[in-house]
C-alpha cells in the first residue's frame, strides 16, 4: 500500500476523533446539559421535598455525571418507599417516580401506627394524611 491509499482513511478517522473530543467538551461545559429540574411523582405519604433531599442536591450537576443507581438507593431507603425509578430526561431534568408502601391497618400503641401488608410497623403519618384501610 502506498501513502495515497492511506491518506483518506487517516484524515477521516482523525476528523472523527477530533470532532468527538470537541463534542464531548461542548456537552461537558454547556449549561443546557446541567440538571435544572428534579421532577418527583407518586408521593402520598412522603413529601416531595424529602425525596429531593434524599436525592442530594442534583441541581447544577452535569446530567451525564449523575449516578442514577446511588440516587435510587438513597430514595429507596426512605421509610414509606417501596419502589423507585430514576431517569434522565434530556437535556436538563431528572425524573424520580416513587411507589409507596400502603398502610393496611393501624396499630394502637401509644398512638395509632400504620402497619403495611407484610405486618411491618411504619413510621407515624403526618397530620391530615388520608388513609384507605
Amino acid at each position: 500500500m502506498n501513502i495515497k491509499q492511506l491518506t483518506k482513511p487517516f484524515l477521516f478517522s482523525t476528523a472523527l476523533v477530533l470532532g468527538g473530543l470537541h463534542m464531548s467538551a461542548w456537552v461537558s461545559n454547556d449549561g443546557a446539559f446541567r440538571v435544572q429540574h428534579v421532577e418527583v411523582e407518586g408521593c402520598q405519604y412522603s413529601s416531595e421535598s424529602e425525596v429531593r433531599a434524599a436525592a442530594q442536591a442534583l441541581l447544577g450537576r452535569r446530567i451525564f455525571g449523575v449516578d442514577l443507581d446511588s440516587v435510587q438507593e438513597r430514595v429507596a431507603a426512605m421509610p414509606y418507599v417501596m419502589e423507585v425509578r430514576v431517569a434522565r430526561a434530556f437535556p436538563s431534568t431528572i425524573q424520580i417516580a416513587v411507589v409507596e408502601k400502603q398502610p393496611f391497618a393501624l396499630l394502637n400503641d401509644r398512638g395509632m401506627l400504620p402497619v403495611d401488608v407484610e405486618g411491618a410497623v411504619m413510621p407515624r403519618l403526618k397530620a391530615g394524611a388520608k388513609l384507605d384501610l
